[in-house]
């Protein structure tokens, strides 16, 4: 069921609409002004946007350049609805600021359907494309590519309810031995359970990657206090599970990881890299003391 986003200011034409949605299986959200449109798409991340040219407090084109500037709604198709048809100013203007198409009301319901289905296809599509080159083969954990994206959503959200981000960095402790003992088959299968056994340790919410070879990023919803309880539970938790050297033999491995913690810095202008920077920092310490340990960056003093 695909929810579907109206922002037009007419009450007849929202309920007009929002019926026919209703009728055809979709979820309908609906705003009566720019503003409000706006913060709707942003908490619910509608799967299309129906956006009214003509609005109240500032026009549809206004409105489709905030939603295509914001890294939350930037990819959401957007199908202006006007009462005329546009003319070639209009047209560039609108499909420039990265709308999808323009549809004339009053309009006809199966068109409007067909339009919808069309989208709602295409984007599915694309999100199938986007997933397989964003994914780590081996592990089926998002790699290195869409840690950017995730975590500028991630400090989006922060930034927006002022809720805690903690970064943790993990890395398996001397795996190149494991490799060169076992074999690198064995080496990847302890990575795919690995990545197994931190998916338990991780909510939907929290961002979970592989950032390279035997290291993996996750980005926890938690302040640093919560995320080292939850770093050290992961660490002995690991430190005691039995990889198995393959899955049709009885003969297992251990490994240890070093871990990193790093903190949002509100106040460092690129908090994306500074923290990375920070938990691979704590990475490394733990690592220089030992390995098989949890260490956090004292972020306090770290200057702007």
């Amino acid at each position: 069921m695909s929810k579907i986003l109206i922002i037009d200011d007419s009450k007849a034409m929202l309920k007009v609409l929002s019926d026919i949605l209703m009728k055809n299986g979709h979820t309908p959200i609906v705003a009566s002004d720019g503003e409000e449109g706006i913060e709707k798409a942003e908490n619910v991340l509608p799967d299309i946007i129906l956006l009214d040219i003509g609005l109240p407090d500032m026009d549809g084109f206004e409105v489709c350049k905030v939603l295509k500037e914001s890294n939350l709604t930037k990819n959401i198709p957007v199908l202006f609805l006007t009462g005329h048809y546009p003319d070639a100013s209009d047209a560039v203007k609108g499909l420039g600021l990265g709308a999808y198409d323009y549809i004339r009301k009053p309009f006809e319901t199966n068109e409007l359907l067909a339009r919808i289905k069309v989208i709602l296809k295409i984007r599915k599509q694309q999100e199938e494309i986007t997933y397989l080159s964003v994914t780590d083969e081996l592990t089926g954990l998002f790699n290195r590519r869409m840690l950017k994206y995730r975590l500028e959503e991630s400090l989006a959200v922060v930034r927006r309810y002022e809720s805690p981000l903690t970064c943790l960095m993990l890395d398996i402790d001397y795996f190149k031995k494991v490799n060169d003992t076992y074999g690198h088959l064995v080496g990847d299968f302890v990575l795919k359970e690995l990545a197994h056994l931190l998916k338990q340790y991780t909510r939907t919410e929290d961002n979970l990657i592989r950032f390279g070879g035997e290291e993996f990023l996750i980005v926890l919803y938690e302040p640093m206090p919560k995320a080292y309880i939850i770093a050290e539970r992961l660490r002995e938790s690991i430190e005691r599970h039995q990889f198995p050297l393959d899955k049709d033999t009885a003969k297992i491995v251990s490994i240890t990881v070093s871990i990193g913690l790093s903190a949002y810095l509100e106040y460092v202008s690129d908090s994306q890299d500074t923290l990375i920077a920070l938990a691979d920092s704590a990475l490394y310490l733990s690592k220089l003391n030992g390995r098989n340990k949890v260490t956090c960056i004292p972020y306090e003093k770290v200057t702007k």
